[in-house]
């Protein structure tokens, strides 16, 4: 969570934050909390509570929306005021987006499940997901945008500043960002024009505080201004006070920032009634006159076919936008039967009703009249949910056995449990509930039995066998000893060392023979050992494991076995398996063009990933792994601006894909010449040379020159990129440009050089060429030759010759 947000949520519970809501909005904006492990029956029974919980949290959103419009539009508030409205807005949008989590964790909960609730299949619980998990995303946006824009446009911060996010974690930034500086831009036009008049607007815009003489000076200090000086942020908090066009704008920039994505109706189709704007909020960003169909919805009763009575909540997401713009509306108060307005477009629809499971359509194509038609199941029909006996497969004589069934009430009802064990010695039985425990004292065969019923009679019965072996030796506690990435679970690719701490839970001695072994291509290095095991006593076992870099699973199984007199007791022993990315935080901001980024890909067999900087196509940097770490040396480029910069790292592995992106904040100086060189080899060296008409080089070994031409960076272990960078106060003549391969570093690879040439960067007469060449150990690479008349390049001539330089003639690095 951004750190802005962090004090929303404990702000809005204790109501400080609610100043201008009455004292019937703050009892119906209490937040009665989340659902935790609710089991599959209290999900379905919990189900339309959460979605009336995620609705009541919109709603409370869209009154305190109101109170920060009205107050938003009002050119005498305060803006710390009505920054607090804008934060008790993004408290309830925090808010709503962990009731929509809790909705999903719902989901989760019941996915399993078919029978009676044959609407839970995979495909609709997949749909349902997605949908939630955009509603949730949308509502943390709609929370991060309408206080960062509100801090910008009122005044109290830069737009660097407002932006300001060591995770990275909102998603629109870029969009929000260049909405933002729009703004901004025409806010200073408006400002220069007033200067210009010498018109302070009433008193309302402070020229007094802008130095200068004139009108001229001080349009010129205003603009030299670093834009988070108090006066220059002051002057652009006050246009709005004395423009009005500026100040719709402005509104309809917070509308879309804060409520763009993820809106909530009320009393949406009643009596079939079409509801206002539901239309706009779906249609997608940047969509201009769509052809707006009628969506008739027809909740039914899947038993009868009858309309279900009360009334109903309902989710729609448009389909096929973009992730970071998404379309999602909830619909509080549905009718059974709904003529809703809606854009062509393909759909996911979710239902729900007191009483009744929900029903989803996946992908509904709305064009022209639509009928959509869902059937409900109402959960008396099937208010006994059982999910059978968990139960280990095989146990030793004289160690307790677990037994749990999984069982509830859609209704909430409670149930009872009756257990019986058949077997050759169970001994002590010890029922609780759900839950079963026994001591079988002989080895053989047991089979539990359980009857589990509800208030209403229903009644289910079940049963599970388990084998037991004459003795008991148990795994009862793994270690994790030496990992290559330090996270206690397995990675893809990582070499483990186990300790397994195993225990003889009889009373008698047992002399067997212990081993272990992987499945699903997972080696496990430690051959079989013969032990003595004293009853009642335990003993360690190291274990070196190792995981395929293609491991693609979730979990992992390693099976422990015990072998006595040719009777074999086998356990499963379970294990996360976690393939990720992370990034380490950039500080804003950034000064330096030469960047080092640093973080880790959890999978140690990997020798690349990729590092995309503002996913540009000309600036993916391969990215050297070294036990999964690595530490990357970037080149920035320059602006005129300060501009936000996304890092975005990503790793393959099997068929897995991951990803971790963070941003920043850039202030570089641009540069007019800018000559970059990459290569394909790791492990290697390639320089990058400048010759500038005095005959003076700009390489390793002189990294500045009296011209002005400067390397940032020697890489001497593969890839680049090296920067040549110079302003435009060069003296005139011909800079060439060449690459020498200065060492392969004994691999007796060939390496493909690319060297880009960047004119006048950053500005609107930028242009960039690029030249390629492959080249050996000791070879030279004339690239172009850039003619420069002191003012402006006159020409850039491609080189040719590619030729062997005497290695004594060069320093040695």
């Amino acid at each position: 969570m951004r750190p802005l947000l962090r004090p929303l949520v404990a702000l809005a519970l204790i109501g400080i934050l609610l100043m201008s809501c009455t004292e019937s909005d703050v009892e119906d904006y209490q937040h009665p909390g989340t659902i935790t492990d609710p089991g599959t029956a209290g999900a379905l029974a919990d189900y339309w509570n959460a979605g009336d919980q995620a609705g009541t949290s919109l709603s409370a959103a869209n009154d305190l929306w109101e109170s920060f419009a009205v107050l938003a539009a009002d050119p005498s508030a305060e803006a710390g005021e009505v920054l607090t409205a804008a934060q008790a807005y993004a408290a309830a949008c925090t808010l709503a987006a962990s009731d929509m989590d809790a909705w999903a964790d719902l989901e989760r909960s019941i996915s399993s499940f078919g029978g009676v609730k044959r609407e839970i299949d995979e495909t609709a619980r997949e749909a349902v997901l997605g949908t939630l998990e955009a509603g949730s995303g949308a509502a943390m946006t709609s929370a991060e945008a309408i206080v960062v824009s509100w801090l910008t446009l009122g005044g109290l911060a830069s737009l660097r500043d407002a932006l300001a996010d060591p995770e990275g974690t909102l998603p629109v930034e870029g969009r929000l960002a260049s909405a933002l500086e729009e703004r901004l831009q025409d806010r200073d036009t408006a400002i220069v024009d007033a200067i210009a008049d010498d018109n302070d607007r009433g008193g309302l815009l402070p020229l007094t505080q802008i130095p200068g003489a004139n009108p001229a000076e001080r349009i010129n200090n205003y603009l030299a201004m670093d834009d988070d000086d108090p006066v220059k942020l002051a002057c652009r908090a006050s246009v709005p006070s004395w423009d009005a066009t500026e100040r719709q704008s402005s509104l309809d920039l917070l509308t879309r920032a804060g409520r763009g994505q993820l809106r909530w109706f009320a009393d949406a189709g009643a009596g079939g009634s079409a509801v206002a704007d539901l239309a706009d909020q779906l249609t997608g960003d940047g969509e201009s006159s769509p052809t707006i169909s009628e969506l008739t919805l027809d909740l039914r009763d899947g038993t009868t076919g009858e309309p279900i009575g009360g009334e109903a909540v309902v989710l729609f997401e448009r389909l096929d936008q973009p992730a970071e713009a998404p379309r999602l509306a909830l619909l509080s108060g549905v009718s059974a039967q709904s003529i809703l307005s809606v854009p062509d477009g393909r759909y996911t629809v979710v239902a729900m009703a007191e009483g009744w499971a929900r029903a989803v359509a996946p992908s509904v194509t709305v064009s022209g009249a639509t009928l959509v038609h869902l059937d409900l199941t109402h959960l008396t029909a099937g208010a006994l949910l059982f999910d059978g006996i968990t139960a280990p497969a095989m146990s030793g004589a004289g160690s307790r056995v677990q037994l749990e069934a999984s069982a509830a009430s859609a209704l909430g009802d409670p149930l009872t449990f009756a257990w019986t064990i058949d077997g050759p010695d169970p001994q002590t039985v010890s029922p609780s509930g759900a839950r079963c425990s026994f001591y079988p004292e002989a080895a053989g065969e047991y089979t539990a039995h359980v009857t589990v019923q509800d208030a209403s009679g229903h009644t289910v019965v079940d049963s599970t066998t388990i084998e037991v072996k004459p003795f008991a030796v148990e795994v009862f506690r793994v270690d994790f000893l030496n990992e290559q990435v330090d996270d206690f679970r397995f990675n893809p690719g990582e070499r483990d060392t186990l300790r397994l701490w195993v225990a003889n839970r009889g009373d008698v001695e047992l002399r067997g023979q212990a081993s272990i072994s992987g499945r699903d291509g997972i080696e496990v290095h430690a051959e079989p050992e013969d032990w003595t095991l004293d009853g009642g006593r335990q003993t360690r076992w190291t274990v070196p494991v190792w995981i395929p870099g293609d491991y693609d699973a979730e979990t992992a199984y390693l099976d422990f076995a015990f072998t006595v007199d040719g009777e074999t007791l086998v356990q499963t022993l379970e294990f996360a398996v976690d393939f990720y990315v992370e990034l380490d935080y950039v500080r804003s901001p950034v000064t330096g063009r030469v960047l080092s980024v640093s973080g880790v890909v959890a999978n140690p067999s990997l020798e690349t990933a990729s590092l995309v900087v503002d996913r540009d196509r000309d600036e993916i940097y391969p990215l050297p792994l070294n036990n999964g770490s690595f530490e990357q040396v970037i080149i920035l480029s320059g602006s005129t601006e300060t501009r936000r910069v996304r890092l975005s790292v990503s790793a393959e592995a099997g068929n897995r894909r991951e990803e971790a992106s963070t941003g920043f904040m850039a202030a570089i100086t641009p540069a007019d010449f800018r000559m970059t060189l990459f290569w394909d080899t790791d492990g290697t060296d390639v320089d990058l040379w400048v010759t500038d008409p005095m005959d003076e080089k700009c390489y390793y070994a002189n990294k500045t020159t009296a011209s002005g031409l400067e390397l940032d960076v020697d890489d001497v272990t593969g890839y680049g990129p090296e920067n040549i960078t110079a302003q435009s106060d060069l003296p005139p003549g011909e800079y060439i440009v060449q690459v020498h391969y200065y060492s392969d570093h004994g691999t007796g690879l060939p390496s493909h050089a690319t060297v880009l040439v960047t004119l006048h960067e950053g500005t609107d007469q930028q242009t960039v060429e690029s030249y390629e060449q492959t080249i050996t150990d000791g070879q030279i690479w004339d690239v172009c030759t850039v003619d420069w008349n002191g003012a402006a390049v006159t020409a850039v001539r491609p080189g040719r010759d590619v030729r062997s330089a005497a290695p004594a003639s060069l320093p040695i690095k």
